[in-house]
């Protein structure tokens, strides 16, 4: 059971089942944004990568890593905000990872424990109405889209069942590069989220 008060300005939001009470307080959101859902009509899953403050050659070779071990179709890459390191000289920032393998949810977390992404990405579903992850796909207050940067991986397991909503959304949203899909799952329909936030904003 999920019960939200206002208190001071922050939402303050208590999450209570039998085996355990968590308390989360956060500033109320100001500006909305739109994000895709990872899940499918039929209940599986394309797994979502989301990385903070992390060098981009070491999210390239994870993916390459994950695509191997996995059996999966290449990644999407992902930027919502990328620098140079001062000190390494090395691309660095936060990243978007989207592959079109579909698999169950279990899969998916299995994959996900394999990788750097944030801790709190992680737990995401289990607190998303849809019980799915989310990436956003649109402007946050002052930011601006995430900024595609390409294809990672190779062009191989391309007859895996893949999500041609989720590869409907991205051709929709970027300019993403043409994968030569031999299984797509013949599905047009998934879900959009639209969610409210305070980063992007100044001042927040």
């Amino acid at each position: 059971m999920r019960i939200k008060v206002g208190l001071f300005g922050r939402e303050l939001s208590f999450i209570w089942n039998k085996k355990n009470f968590s308390f989360y307080s956060i500033k109320k959101p100001k500006a909305g944004s739109v994000g895709i859902t990872s899940r499918c009509i039929d209940l599986k899953h394309v797994l979502f990568l989301d990385y903070d403050n992390i060098e981009r050659w070491i999210v390239e070779d994870e993916l390459r890593l994950l695509q191997h071990y996995f059996k999966l179709t290449p990644f999407y890459l992902f930027t919502t905000k990328e620098e140079i390191n001062k000190v390494s000289n090395n691309k660095c920032g936060n990243y978007h990872a989207i592959c079109l393998t579909k698999r169950h949810i279990h899969e998916i977390s299995e994959m996900q424990d394999k990788t750097h992404i944030d801790w709190r990405y992680k737990k995401m579903f289990s607190i998303s109405r849809y019980k799915s992850w989310v990436l956003r796909a649109l402007p946050k207050g002052e930011r601006e889209k995430p900024k595609y940067l390409g294809l990672v991986g190779d062009m191989i397991n391309l007859d895996n069942d893949v999500s041609e909503a989720h590869l409907n959304i991205l051709k929709y949203f970027y300019d993403v590069d043409e994968v030569d899909y031999k299984n797509l799952d013949g599905i047009k329909k998934t879900i959009l989220t639209s969610y409210k936030t305070n980063a992007g904003l100044k001042n927040a």
